[in-house]
């Protein structure tokens, strides 16, 4: 279903809760939807407790995500998917595997004002594992994520203008 949107009255305002029965949103093969003002909780799934992207490149605005579980990518899992992501905050995730944050495989989102703390992964990139993935993320911040805030697998970020916890290359970073 190509071009349609998503947006709620407010961020705080309207809440999509999965209740831990499924993902919150799920988008396949479509690069056209935009998604706003809305807070995605409890969603539960494999790969994407709250939000899973498959072939999608989506622009997404305004959104919290929280206390979301999966396998792989607690907050969100994308798949081949090069979404435009602006002005997100995504706490206190969790996943079994890896990502608890954000999953990326095979994608190269732009990430813009985005700020991903408190998440836990069991093994690896407890805010964003990355695999065979080159985001860009810009003026953004990642802290207190567990047991790493990023964790990159064939994969070469281009971070800039951001707070990271620990290490990171990049033009002004923190």
């Amino acid at each position: 279903m190509p071009g349609w949107e998503l947006i709620g009255e407010s961020e705080n305002g309207v809440i999509l809760d999965a209740q831990n029965l499924s993902k919150g949103i799920i988008i396949s093969n479509n690069n056209t939807s935009y998604i706003s003002n809305l807070t995605i909780i409890n969603g539960l799934g494999d790969k994407g407790g709250g939000i899973y992207l498959g072939n999608s490149s989506p622009f997404i605005s305004n959104i919290t995500i929280r206390e979301n579980t999966a396998d792989n990518g607690g907050g969100m899992y994308f798949a081949d998917s090069d979404p435009l992501l602006y002005n997100l905050t995504i706490y206190n995730n969790s996943t079994n595997i890896s990502g608890a944050g954000i999953y990326l495989s095979n994608s190269n989102p732009t990430l813009t004002n985005i700020t991903i703390y408190n998440n836990e992964s069991i093994n690896s990139g407890g805010g964003i594992y990355l695999s065979g993935s080159n985001p860009i993320i810009i003026n953004s911040i990642l802290q207190n994520n567990s047991p790493e805030s990023i964790f990159k697998d064939s994969s070469i970020p281009i971070i800039s203008y951001s707070n990271f916890e620990g290490e990171i290359d990049g033009e002004n970073n923190i």
